[in-house]
């Protein structure tokens, strides 16, 4: 569940900059509603931002879950169609260099498919003022 909870925090994330509103104040407003729960609150923090490192748990340790999950799946003959995206995504931040990022990282790669790099979306903030 881990990596889904990210994953609905992390990709509304590249929408919301590309539209100029500073993430972090849309961090702030789903996590004082809908996703008021002390996990989606830190990684929220984390995401808003942006510090991977240190990692409370990192990326490629967060791979191996949605693998294992998805394995248990398989063996059970329960379909698991979420895992399978977070399991692209993990991957794909592993590719650019996140291995040993937090695994709230996964939020780059939303950013990296809508064009917008690494600190774009700490500074959607500017365009707003």
């Amino acid at each position: 569940m881990g990596p889904q909870a990210r994953g609905a925090v992390t990709t509304p994330v590249a929408l919301i900059s590309a539209k100029g509103v500073p993430p972090k104040t849309f961090l702030e407003i789903m996590t004082s509603t809908l996703f008021d729960a002390p996990a989606y609150k830190g990684y929220a923090k984390i995401i808003g931002d942006q510090l991977f490192e240190p990692a409370g748990f990192r990326l490629a340790l967060g791979l191996k879950d949605v693998r294992l999950a998805l394995s248990a799946s398989e063996a059970s003959h329960v379909p698991l169609p979420f895992a399978s995206v977070m399991r692209d995504v993990f991957l794909e931040a592993i590719a650019h260099g996140l291995a040993d990022s937090d695994w709230s990282a996964i939020s780059q790669v939303a950013l990296r498919r809508s064009n917008l790099a690494r600190g774009a979306a700490a500074g959607a903030k500017d365009s707003q003022s």
